[in-house]
């Protein structure tokens, strides 16, 4: 995976950081959805499933 900051991720999917202490951050790990998969450096995307929404575990 190329690492990346918080807030490139941000530009390059046209999102933007919410909340977040340090935007300059850097993402090195996997993408997960999650929340028991997250690891350091990693990155958890909140989906809104058919049983549970993720936001509530962000």
């Amino acid at each position: 995976m190329i690492a990346l900051s918080l807030a490139e991720i941000a530009d390059i999917t046209g999102g933007r950081p919410h909340d977040i202490p340090d935007p300059s951050a850097t993402v090195s790990g996997p993408v997960v959805i999650d929340s028991r998969q997250v690891e350091p450096g990693s990155l958890f995307a909140a989906f809104a499933g058919e049983h549970v929404d993720g936001h509530e575990y962000a």
